[in-house]
């Protein structure tokens, strides 16, 4: 054990265990086994400002919140940060990536057992149920767009169609819009437009909200025969590359992911049962880490569509955007004039 990262200010003794997982899927060691409730108890002494941070830093301390608060044992204070909206996305992530990594290893348990249950794969299943019990709770929690949204059709409708009108008609859009930055004195440049889910690394770069760091420089470097073998060896345990799970990297980690899937997929069934027990592992491992990229994948996505919809949102270009489409709706009312009061007006 390990003292938790604290602010010295704070002056709590509390320790977390730094390197424990859940005992169904680290067999072993004595820190493999501690039990979840017990983190649950260490967690509740820590401050709830603290606790917050910590959570957003620590991903593995996060998993092992999440999974005490879905098993029942979490404290009430540490449940309530979890519930927080500074939480909420990286909560709703780490409950899909749990659920995700349990089911991949009951699977395992179950097949290395002949096809037959084992306790512990029915345990690790009771804990996916319990976790993804939580998962639409946490949902809402971070998409309270698309409920308003759901709540308010009339105005989603008048939004696509504003998106479709400008579409097929976009020189008039860009003149008024160039026209209201003008007189606002804002840059003549379109609305920020959310970018697809593989280009978010590259849209946050090139609109200057990152910088790819020295390991994200370096593994992209790599040819791909370097960039496999890191992969594989991420994969088989011989040497753990967190470089993988960073912003500029995931794309790449995503398609060699892919490659080893397939590769391992196509080879031959080994002969041996040892052998096979080990293919077993690795096919486990790969499945946890490429849900793994697509979670990564997706909270990459969902900043990027965030910090979009920031840039957009500043006061002076939101209503240079408004009073784009009112002007838009006095010469076209008969396409426009309904969706502009529907979208504004509410």
């Amino acid at each position: 054990m390990t003292p938790a990262k604290l602010d010295p200010a704070v002056g709590s003794q509390v320790f977390v265990h730094r390197g424990y997982h859940p005992p169904q899927v680290t067999p072993g060691s004595a820190l493999g086994r501690v039990k979840v409730a017990d983190v649950a108890a260490e967690l509740a002494a820590v401050p709830d400002d603290v606790l917050a941070a910590q959570l957003l830093e620590d991903p593995e301390l996060l998993e092992k919140a999440v999974l005490a608060d879905a098993r029942g044992v979490a404290h009430p204070a540490t449940s309530a940060v979890l519930r927080s909206g500074e939480l909420a996305a990286a909560r709703w992530e780490a409950l899909r990536r749990m659920a995700d990594t349990l089911q991949a290893g009951a699977r395992y348990r179950r097949l290395d057992n002949g096809g037959v249950p084992t306790p512990a794969s029915r345990r690790m299943l009771e804990d996916v149920a319990a976790l993804r019990a939580q998962q639409p709770e946490a949902r809402a929690a971070v998409e309270p767009r698309r409920a308003r949204a759901q709540a308010d059709p009339a105005r989603k409708e008048a939004v696509a169609l504003m998106r479709e009108w400008a579409a097929a008609h976009p020189q008039a859009w860009e003149e008024a819009w160039t026209r209201q930055l003008a007189e606002a004195g804002l840059s003549a440049e379109s609305p920020y437009q959310t970018p697809r889910r593989e280009d978010a690394w590259w849209w946050m770069y090139a609109v200057g909200l990152t910088e790819p760091s020295a390991v994200e420089r370096e593994l992209l470097a790599m040819t791909d025969q370097q960039f496999a073998t890191v992969v594989r060896d991420d994969i088989a345990g011989k040497h753990e590359q967190p470089g993988l799970r960073l912003d500029a990297v995931l794309n790449r980690w995503a398609h060699h992911l892919q490659v080893a899937a397939t590769e391992h997929d196509a080879a031959a069934e080994a002969a041996d049962e040892l052998l096979r027990a080990r293919r077993g592992r690795y096919r486990q491992a790969l499945q946890q880490r490429a849900g793994e990229c697509r979670r990564l994948l997706t909270g990459r996505h969902r900043r990027a569509a965030a910090a979009c919809e920031e840039l957009n949102r500043l006061p002076e270009r939101k209503m240079a955007n408004r009073r784009a489409w009112e002007d838009l709706a006095r010469r076209f009312p008969d396409e426009l004039a309904d969706a502009v009061a529907a979208r504004f007006d509410r």
